[in-house]
């Protein structure tokens, strides 16, 4: 993100202002479908434990060890998603304090 100094007049500033809203809406729309992923993984992996751990009369070792790896792929993903989540909620973070600091920056501009 470029400094705060740099701005020749208000307008420049309105429009890194724009910016930056932008970039939040959109960090923020990304943040809630991590998020959103995690959950289907995290169902799909609770899925795939309850065939591994089920009676032997219901699923055969095959399905057992195939739903095992599932199980396994899944929670890879939902980790994936964990970590990104935490990744745009970091940015997200600092989107916010750049958006603060640009206002206050705006507010205080003197022609």
């Amino acid at each position: 993100m470029p400094p705060l100094k740099g701005f020749k007049n208000k307008r420049e500033i309105d429009a890194e202002i724009r910016t930056t809203e932008s970039r939040i809406e959109t960090v923020t729309k990304l943040k809630e479908g991590e998020n959103s992923e995690a959950i289907v993984q995290y169902w799909l992996k609770l899925a795939a434990e309850c065939i591994v751990t089920s009676d032997p009369v219901e699923y055969d070792n095959t399905e057992k060890a195939a739903a095992q790896q599932q199980y396994h792929e899944y929670e890879d993903k939902e980790q994936r998603a964990l970590n990104e989540k935490e990744k745009f909620e970091r940015h997200l973070g600092e989107l916010k304090e750049r958006l603060k600091d640009l206002r206050k920056f705006r507010d205080e501009w003197t022609d």
